[in-house]
């Protein structure tokens, strides 16, 4: 808990808001953006405690520990756990919304994925997004925005979660028990994203196809070599398009040899990647990246995961062979 406030306590967004509730100056509703959708949802919570707390957010008394223990009464969190928003939910907030708070002098109300609402639910609650009841907070977590109506954001004040630095990321997964050699793979695949970090961190099946997809990329030499890639690639995970981030990770961090092997993020796999780097001209690196954008975008599409696969792979071969060392 420890580490977490201090990562969330520490970003630029969270001070701005910390300063308009120490100057009484507060949003009644805020449209909170963010790429870690893990830290996003703890930022709203965080920022519930901070609304409620009569201590400025000290997230340590009674208030804020209802709030983390998700058992204050002032609080209301949406979507249900089926994780969809539904007519009467919608319903709920706005009857719920004018009866006054219980405990202290505010209601907050969390409204998570918000951007997966539909423009039917989100019209119908524009009216009290606009004209709520007094001391009352609504916080919208948003992963995509533009999926949110124009004229719900203009009836919200704007809060946007920046990536976290690298190193605060690897210092936040170590300060939470992860080896540095995990942190450094686990933070350097979730580029910025801490909390989505610390998931695949924790996760022993990562690294297994991690190392996994490092041999295949070290091992592509020939065209006979591009089946048995592509076997064992769609072997590894039922989502391709883990794969992919793994292999772009990868690549990119090759580039980074290119130009300098002290800007390597993955000191505990610089061996490997040195071993990429023999296999591929910086030319190469460059037209390969795009090949995996490619592949991203059909699976997105929903192309076939053996096509999409086979196509890459030979895509690389053909690219290493067309831009020799």
């Amino acid at each position: 808990m420890e580490q977490l406030t201090k990562l969330i306590c520490d970003t630029e967004a969270f001070k701005s808001l910390k300063k308009q509730f120490e100057q009484n100056a507060f949003s009644h509703a805020y449209l909170v953006s963010g790429q870690d959708p893990l830290l996003l949802k703890k930022f709203l919570v965080f920022a519930t405690a901070l609304a409620l707390c009569p201590k400025g957010g000290c997230f340590k008394c009674i208030t804020c520990n209802k709030v983390f223990s998700e058992n204050h009464v002032d609080v209301k969190k949406y979507p249900s756990e089926k994780g969809k928003y539904f007519v009467t939910d919608i319903n709920e907030i706005i009857d719920d919304c004018y009866v006054k708070p219980f405990e202290g002098e505010r209601k907050v109300y969390i409204l998570n994925d918000f951007d997966t609402m539909s423009v039917v639910l989100q019209n119908k609650l524009l009216k009290t997004l606009e004209e709520p009841p007094e001391n009352t907070v609504f916080f919208l977590g948003a992963f995509n925005t533009s999926a949110v109506l124009p004229t719900v954001k203009s009836r919200c004040q704007k809060i946007h979660l920046d990536c976290v630095d690298f190193e605060k990321v690897i210092s936040y997964l170590v300060g939470e028990g992860i080896n540095e050699a995990n942190a450094e793979i686990a933070a350097s695949f979730c580029d910025g994203m801490p909390l989505t970090a610390e998931s695949y961190a924790r996760d022993k099946t990562f690294f297994l196809l991690f190392d996994k997809v490092v041999e295949c990329v070290k091992n592509l030499d020939s065209s006979r070599d591009s089946l048995r890639t592509v076997s064992q690639l769609l072997s590894l995970s039922n989502d391709f398009k883990i794969v992919l981030k793994v292999m772009e990770t990868l690549f990119v961090q090759t580039l980074k040899a290119y130009s300098d092997e002290d800007l390597l993020l993955l000191k505990h796999k610089k061996n490997d990647i040195l071993t990429i780097k023999q296999k591929f001209s910086q030319r190469a690196v460059y037209n390969i990246l795009p090949l995996l954008d490619k592949a991203k975008i059909s699976l997105e599409n929903n192309c076939n995961q053996t096509v999409v696969a086979d196509k890459l792979v030979l895509g690389i071969l053909e690219v290493r062979y067309s831009c020799p060392k």
